[in-house]
């Protein structure tokens, strides 16, 4: 009777997946020749479905490809999976998941109101455009200054430009000479961690444990140099800062000086969101300009269209080119969301926890439960979109689709619901107006007789993104008189 009644049920107890071997599960299938794991789950659900289980180890992982599915866990049972899993590397560099991407509970809706409300409000994104102007502007001299007729490697360029407006934003100045080990403490927080896939073996996983505790605590050692330089700062001159001149830094540390809060913002708090902002805002900011000018290369055609585009609406020689002359390139901003369609930067979303066992896509999931979307394989999906493999800008000029994952969820660059990125406006603002001075003031070659269709696409994984395998090399051409002065 148990037998047929078990064979009767309308309630699958997982959905479909690979095969599993003992021990390691399914974990085999993610390790074909390199291949990187967004694509690795995309081929597996190619052919066990949009929505499949893997045995990673010890740990089940519920995949979803699928943007019905998408939509069911983060929007309509959002608040069900709106946990986070205990993860080795963030735990041991952020304090504890003290952060924001990775906190849950009641300090993990304080800081996320705050960053909403405070730290990335649409004005005070807004603030930060002389930040944004200047170091962008330094960006063109360094491109200027090199030889004429030399191939410049962009990417450290790029990244350059990245660091230090985040920097500048959230702590009030540049550490260059500080900045290795941070570097480091970032890369780390999404490295392979044994515990996370078994955790009875984590006796065994020793020498991550070992590297976390150092670079935590060199990481620790910068940040707390930080904070309490800027507290003295504004203890011996008693700041008194409008929104216009406050850093992000200065938002927290008044918010840690608010004793009659309920929930408590502590130092910890403070250093763990400061390591937020520069996980989501270099090293993904420098791929999408990477991505979205090699894209450019490899179309002509698209390229003559933005630059046209770009060159009429702005005026040669403006010094105060920035975000209200950007905000008129329309064309420009369907060329970075057709880049973040086909290169997201971060293409499996932060994993989330079923708190409660649920039904979800026909399947019963059980309470405990890690969810990972795979926003890559949506992006590229022929169901959803026309020749997905192609940069067609264009195809957006008829599709209700926006950032926030509102209406259409086969569009998720930063996720939806109430975990998705706080720091959207911001990381847009930057990407947007380093490729429209880009694309204004250079003309743009490729070395040597390469042409636009020999172009290697490949990725790479580094540290929370995924690169161009080979750096996007470019002889820079300059257009007109290029005005270096903010």
């Amino acid at each position: 009777m148990i037998k047929n009644a078990a064979a009767g049920s309308s309630t699958p107890s997982l959905p479909p997946g690979p095969s599993k071997l003992p021990l390691i599960g399914s974990m085999h299938h993610l390790a074909t020749g390199g291949e990187l794991p967004h694509r690795a789950l995309a081929r597996l659900a190619r052919e066990h479905g949009p929505m499949m289980h893997l045995q990673t180890g010890q740990v089940g992982l519920v995949v979803v490809s699928s943007r019905e599915v998408a939509r069911e866990v983060m929007k309509v049972q959002d608040a069900n999976f709106a946990h986070r899993p205990e993860l080795t590397g963030p735990k041991a560099l952020l304090y504890g998941c003290a952060d924001v991407a990775f906190a849950s509970g009641p300090h993990w809706r304080r800081l996320r109101k705050m960053c909403v409300v405070e730290l990335l409000s649409a004005s005070r994104v807004r603030s930060f455009a002389p930040v944004r102007r200047e170091e962008t502007r330094a960006l063109l001299g360094r491109i200027a200054g090199q030889p004429p007729g030399t191939a410049v490697d962009l990417r450290p360029m790029l990244e350059a430009l990245s660091s230090a407006v985040v920097s500048r934003t959230v702590l009030g100045e540049t550490f260059e000479h500080r900045g290795a080990i941070l570097k480091e403490g970032l890369k780390l927080t999404s490295a392979f961690s044994l515990s996370d896939h078994f955790p009875s073996l984590s006796f065994l996983d020793v020498p991550m444990r070992l590297r976390l505790r150092r670079v935590h605590r060199q990481v620790d050692e910068l940040l707390e140099d930080i904070i309490g330089e800027r507290k003295k700062l504004r203890q011996q001159e008693k700041l008194k800062l409008k929104d216009t001149a406050e850093n992000m830094l200065d938002v927290l540390l008044n918010a840690m000086e608010q004793p009659d809060m309920e929930v408590r913002i502590t130092q910890d708090n403070v250093k763990a969101v400061i390591m937020d902002m520069f996980v989501g805002g270099t090293e993904t900011s420098m791929t999408t300009i990477e991505w979205a000018l090699a894209e450019l290369m490899k179309n002509p055609k698209e390229m003559a269209k933005v630059q046209d585009e770009v060159r009429t609406k702005m005026k040669v020689g403006e010094t105060n080119l920035g975000d209200n002359n950007v905000g008129q390139l329309s064309y420009l901003k369907l060329v970075v969301k057709e880049t973040l369609r086909l290169h997201m930067p971060a293409p499996l979303l932060v994993p989330r926890v079923c708190k409660e066992r649920c039904r979800l896509g026909g399947y019963t999931i059980p309470a405990g439960s890690r969810v990972v979307i795979n926003a890559w394989a949506m992006g590229r999906d022929p169901r959803y979109w026309e020749d997905p493999e192609a940069f067609r800008p264009g195809r957006f000029l008829d599709r209700d689709v926006d950032y926030k994952g509102t209406s259409s969820f086969e569009f998720l660059p930063f996720g939806a619901g109430r975990r998705i990125c706080p720091g959207v406006e911001f990381g847009l603002a930057g990407i947007e107006l380093c490729l429209a001075q880009l694309l204004f003031y250079f003309n743009w070659k490729l070395p040597g007789a390469m042409a636009p269709e020999d172009l290697d696409m490949t990725e790479t994984s580094v540290g929370v993104s995924v690169v161009r395998k080979e750096p996007l090399r470019l002889i820079p051409i300059i257009h007109g008189p290029l005005e270096l002065k903010c």
